[in-house]
C-alpha cells in the first residue's frame, strides 16, 4: 500500500472527526461491493468519496494540520486503498451517485 497505514491516517483524523466517518463509509462501500458484478472503484472514489475528502484535507481544509500536500496524499492513498478493485469488464466510468447502498 505504498507505506500508507491506518496509523498515518489517524494522525490526520485526530484533527477532523469527519475523516473517521469518511473512512467508515468507504469501508461500508467495500463490504457491500467487494464481490458485486460491475462494481467500479473509480466510480465510487471519484463520484462519491473524493469530493467529500477534498473538503476535509488539502487546500480546502479548515484545520491547518490538514492543509498540506502530505496530508492530502496520505488520506487519499489510504482511503482509496480500502476500496475493492473494479469488478467489471468494460472501461471505468464516472457517475455522480452514492455507492453506500
Amino acid at each position: 500500500m505504498d507505506g500508507v497505514t491506518r496509523a498515518k491516517f489517524l494522525e490526520y483524523a485526530q484533527y477532523c472527526n469527519e475523516l473517521l466517518q469518511l473512512e467508515k463509509d468507504v469501508l461500508q462501500c467495500a463490504e457491500n461491493n467487494w464481490s458485486r458484478e460491475n462494481y467500479c472503484a473509480i466510480n465510487s472514489w471519484y463520484g462519491t468519496f473524493k469530493p467529500r475528502m477534498i473538503e476535509l484535507v488539502g487546500y480546502s481544509a479548515k484545520d491547518e494540520h490538514l492543509k498540506s500536500v502530505k496530508a492530502y496524499d496520505t488520506v487519499y492513498k489510504y482511503l482509496y486503498w480500502l476500496l475493492p478493485d473494479c469488478n467489471h469488464k468494460s472501461s471505468c466510468w464516472i457517475e455522480q451517485k452514492s455507492e453506500l447502498h
